[in-house]
């Protein structure tokens, strides 16, 4: 607070400034008013207590609507530098990135203040711009845990409700998962090392281990045991974001514990030639002083894997699938090998069975066999031999998902 003393046409006036700030959480909010033109000193002094009392009431209203959404999220960031918090740094910076671009508008509003209205606009943004409901589904998860973290831990006004609650999204029809069959995967690796094709390694590693992307790039030679032909895996590289290029750098798997993958004698052998010809590994400026197994690639680490692995597929003329899909691949081809469930999921990093399903249905290991007693034919009725049926398959050009 501070009262001015100031000339204008040969006149002594005063000016009355009141600035009024808020403590603890909210350091962030100001009030501030101003009064001029003021002929006396008496004057200035009765308008300073006018402000002053006016800046008050209008801080406590303020204070009562709760701070502003943008002093929220800097508080939910704040939050995770201590133990307490399951996320890391890198899910953080990850989930800022998408809440700041969709609540671009939200900041400056008390979170009180946003309600049903507030929501629908931004996923009506989200729908206009063609964003799949997959997308859609992960922004709202991301808004709903700041929501519920400041009303779990009391930052927000009592009775304040998370107003992304109502926000409901129509079933979508289920599409079938991507998938190469044995015979596209043998044509793909044998397709990239004809070509000598720079991801031909990357690629032969991710169909062997199941390992994801952000985990292969991170394997360093150090996590190969060839006496137990044991891959230990426990890091896992996170892309930077095209506009924020924080978000790079080291850090534990998804599921934040390590594992082993067993390495087959195909898998063993590749990759012993593999480190042979490179010099016992590849380097990283990231991490000087460590050698990794697979090469290091710029566009890999800028995330662009799917798009390089869809090109190639249609470059050979086989589906078209994303990096993820290998993964896929890897599970889905095991069960059918008549792998257990469980160890699939143990050796691949899964955590729960819901995870695994969408693989269990696509190897078709739930219901394998099932209709084989299954028959309407007349019993006396002459059955076709095994060597018939071989026949008619040579004669069919047939190749569905069982092949």
């Amino acid at each position: 607070m501070a009262i001015s003393k100031y000339s204008q046409d040969d006149k002594t006036l005063y000016s009355v400034y009141v600035h009024i700030r808020g403590r603890n959480l909210f350091r962030d909010l100001r009030i501030e008013k101003r009064k001029k033109g003021l002929k006396t000193l008496s004057e200035a002094q009765q308008i300073e207590r006018k402000l002053n009392r006016q800046a008050t009431e209008q801080l406590q209203k303020e204070m009562i609507k709760g701070l502003s959404w943008k002093s929220i999220l800097e508080q939910w960031k704040s939050s995770h530098h201590d133990s307490i918090h399951g996320h890391n740094t890198a899910y953080i910076q990850d989930a800022l990135v998408s809440i700041n671009k969709w609540t671009k508008s939200w900041f400056e509003l008390p979170i009180t203040d946003i309600g049903k209205a507030e929501v629908n606009l931004v996923f009506k943004a989200l729908s206009s711009e063609m964003k799949a409901v997959s997308y859609q589904k992960k922004i709202k998860r991301r808004i709903s845990e700041v929501f519920e973290w400041a009303i779990e831990n009391r930052i927000v006004p009592p009775h304040t409700s998370n107003p992304l609650s109502h926000l409901k999204f129509a079933k979508q029809n289920e599409k079938l998962p991507e998938i190469l069959q044995k015979g596209d995967i043998t044509r793909l690796l044998r397709e990239a090392e004809t070509l000598d094709h720079e991801w031909y390694p990357i690629w032969f590693m991710a169909v062997y281990s199941g390992m994801r992307t952000g985990e292969l790039q991170a394997l360093e030679v150090g996590s190969l045991d060839f006496n137990d032909n044991l891959i230990y895996v426990h890091n896992n590289y996170v892309a930077a974001d095209r506009k924020n290029t924080e978000t790079q750098g080291f850090g534990p798997t998804k599921g934040r514990y390590w594992r082993e993958v067993p390495m087959n004698k195909p898998l063993r052998e590749f990759l012993l030639k593999l480190l042979a010809a490179n010099n016992g590994g590849f380097t990283d400026p990231l991490r000087p002083g460590k050698r990794f197994v697979l090469p290091r690639s710029k566009r890999w680490q800028s995330g662009h894997q799917a798009e390089i692995l869809r090109d190639f597929c249609n470059q050979i003329k086989i589906p078209s699938v994303c990096f993820h899909t290998l993964r896929a691949c890897f599970a889905t081809h095991l069960l059918r090998q008549g792998v257990s469930t469980m160890l699939v999921m143990k050796v691949a990093g899964w955590k729960n069975l819901e995870t695994m399903e969408s693989y269990v249905r696509l190897s078709g290991i739930d219901i394998k066999g099932i209709t084989d007693g299954l028959t309407f034919e007349d019993p006396s009725k002459k059955t076709s031999s095994l060597e018939d049926l071989q026949v008619l398959e040579a004669k069919s050009d047939f190749n569905g998902l069982a092949a």
